[in-house]
């Protein structure tokens, strides 16, 4: 994989403003900027992106190997998610229930 492109960064970081105005009380960001927001995504991108062979790395086979990049990436999604509020209802409410 790679660093996703400009364009794509951009949708995000859009997305995240958006998504930050309207839940403001759950994640407060008064102090930063749209441009620290935006060094925010690009940052997170560029690490994400460097931490892959590592993440990669750590999964057990066979899923290592069977499962498709998609996959990967929608696992380390929902695990990404949970870690949001250490609850799992930020995963819940994105991927559905979890028993």
């Amino acid at each position: 994989m790679a660093v996703l492109a400009e364009a794509d960064r951009a949708k995000m970081w859009r997305g995240m403003m958006r998504f930050l105005s309207r839940r403001a009380t759950e994640f407060p960001y008064n102090a930063m900027t749209k441009a620290e927001g935006r060094a925010g995504i690009d940052g997170v991108d560029d690490g994400l992106n460097a931490a892959l062979a590592s993440i990669n790395g750590g999964l057990p086979e066979p899923f290592a190997t069977q499962a498709g990049v998609n996959m990967k990436a929608l696992f380390l999604c929902m695990d990404a998610a949970y870690r949001v509020d250490g609850t799992g209802d930020f995963a819940k409410a994105l991927f559905g229930e979890m028993d």
